[in-house]
């Protein structure tokens, strides 16, 4: 099974240490690669008396995608990392939908902190010795670190605010009024992505791969959770993986300098390819 470590268990000398300490074989030992968790955000809420103070979780924000490692392990070896997590009653074992680094939606097990154990202050700050175990599992494995300090300052982190649009939610089409409508001052800018954009009739679906590119706009939101909000609903979006989907909710790079933004890849039936990838030009 699937499993996804984002804090000290990304740490190959932390875990080590822990292993050796209790005489037992490391439950992290096959790395499938590397993701971001799906509308999950980091946190330090949790008072850990071992790391004497916070201890990283992750939870539910709309619009954010946290760091992660993925692993291939055994139910023996999950029950281990139960044991390491204090589960169930620190912890608790929980499934996140994670994007792997090719751009492929996962089912993932990981630990979260159980709601009983989270401070009733909120933010718990981390020690220096903690906040180094979980920047080191982070560079080991090639993750960014750049959020961490602020994390760690109890500030909001890992938040991607551009949404790359493609259709009739772009500039002079049927929907962009209402778009503009949440967020007027946003900036809008042409960019492209990987993939191919396909003719449904009156809008168009895109499949992100590496076969063509893709052209649209970039709105760099203030407020990304209201306009997520008001995307799922237009792009017929129930949840990551849900059968119930017309268009999945993922992450995309700009094929320029790589940098992320949500867009809506289109899960039915896919008929006319559009030659190009411009849903603009094609229409004419």
């Amino acid at each position: 099974m699937l499993y996804l470590s984002f804090g000290s268990n990304s740490c190959g000398v932390d875990m080590a240490r822990w292993c050796s300490e209790r005489a037992c074989e490391n439950p992290l030992s096959q790395k499938v690669g590397t993701g971001l968790v799906l509308d999950y955000a980091p946190i330090f809420h949790y008072f850990s008396k071992g790391r004497n103070g916070g201890a990283l979780d992750l939870v539910p924000s709309v619009g954010a995608a946290s760091p992660c490692v993925l692993w291939e392990v055994d139910e023996a070896q999950l029950a281990l990392i139960d044991r390491k997590e204090g589960a169930p009653n620190c912890c608790q074992r929980a499934q996140v939908v994670v994007q792997d680094s090719a751009g492929d939606l996962h089912l993932a097990n990981t630990h979260l902190v159980n709601p009983t154990a989270i401070s009733p202050q909120g933010f718990v700050e981390p020690s220096n010795d903690y906040l180094e175990v979980v920047r080191q599992g982070l560079v080991e494995h090639g993750l960014d670190n750049s959020w961490l300090n602020d994390c760690a300052q109890g500030k909001v982190c890992c938040e991607i605010s551009r949404l790359f649009i493609y259709g009739t939610l772009m500039s002079g089409q049927l929907r962009h009024h209402a778009l503009r409508t949440l967020e007027p001052s946003a900036k809008l800018t042409c960019e492209k992505v990987a993939g191919q954009l396909f003719d449904c009739g009156s809008y168009p679906g895109a499949k992100f791969n590496q076969l063509e590119e893709i052209k649209g706009e970039v709105l760099d939101c203030k407020d990304i959770e209201m306009v997520l909000a008001h995307c799922d609903v237009v792009e017929g979006f129930c949840g990551h993986l849900s059968c119930d989907n017309l268009y999945d909710r993922v992450l995309v790079k700009d094929v320029e300098n790589s940098t992320l933004s949500w867009s809506y890849s289109f899960q039915g039936q896919l008929d006319e390819l559009i030659v190009g990838g411009d849903w603009r030009s094609h229409g004419q």
